[in-house]
């Protein structure tokens, strides 16, 4: 009597076939995963570095607009001026900020490039009494944006971090005054600060940076694909600190 044997489940060759499809299978979507996995946490490292370039441009323009300001400025607005070709305030008269208060400068760190620091002052509380408190400033120094501290000067060496080294590096920090109606460079250069009183009292500052995330595939150079930069450029109306 012929037995018919019926075959149940899968053969040998059919197991490891299924195996090796599943095995694809799972590749590819852990690939695929990883993949997205990078994608998000470059983009969020991306938005953090908009977001803290965002912080830095609107710290450094509101603390730039306020150089100048004095607790009495209505005294300075309304005292005659002495002579009229002179500086506002030149000669010191009655109801003048201290000089401080009327000087916005610019330098550098050792080894930074030209320009790339600021100091300025204006009055707060204590209000009426000119302290370090009231000196402020921004420069940059190997790749991090520092905040003025205890009134030193651009050189001084116990500024303090503003920026975060291990998020980024900042690059290309510089700023620039101009007068009021300064429209080429040519003119910008011939700007001299404290503006006179013949002129508008009013100057801008423009200042610009590069962000470039901190990678390990990164080399912070300008070609380098690896690296994700951003710029940012912003131009502050002062009219403060035109009082000298």
């Amino acid at each position: 009597m012929l037995t018919i044997r019926l075959q149940q489940g899968l053969s040998l060759v059919e197991f490891m076939v299924s195996i090796v499809v599943s095995m694809i299978a799972m590749v590819s979507i852990l690939g695929l995963y990883t993949i997205g996995f990078a994608v998000d946490h470059k983009s969020v490292k991306l938005s953090r570095l908009h977001n803290e370039m965002t912080a830095i441009t609107s710290l450094l323009s509101g603390e730039i607009k306020r150089a100048g300001y004095v607790d009495n400025a209505e005294n300075i607005i309304l005292t005659p001026q002495a002579n009229a070709n002179a500086s506002r305030c030149s000669p010191v008269i009655d109801g003048c900020s201290p000089l401080e208060y009327r000087t916005l400068s610019l330098s550098q760190y050792t080894g930074e490039i030209n320009n790339s620091c600021i100091i300025f002052a204006y009055d707060q509380a204590p209000f009426g009494m000119l302290g370090d408190n009231d000196r402020m400033g921004y420069r940059i120094n190997d790749g991090i944006v520092e905040v003025r501290a205890g009134g030193q000067n651009c050189s001084g060496d116990d500024w303090e971090p503003l920026t975060d080294i291990s998020l980024m590096r900042i690059s290309n920090f510089a700023f620039n005054v101009c007068g009021q109606n300064d429209l080429t460079p040519a003119q910008c250069a011939d700007f001299s600060f404290p503006p006179t009183a013949a002129a508008n009292d009013v100057f801008l500052v423009t200042f610009t940076f590069t962000a470039t995330l901190v990678d390990p595939r990164c080399s912070f150079e300008a070609t380098d694909p690896d690296c994700i930069s951003l710029t940012a450029t912003e131009t502050v109306m002062v009219r403060n600190a035109s009082y000298n």
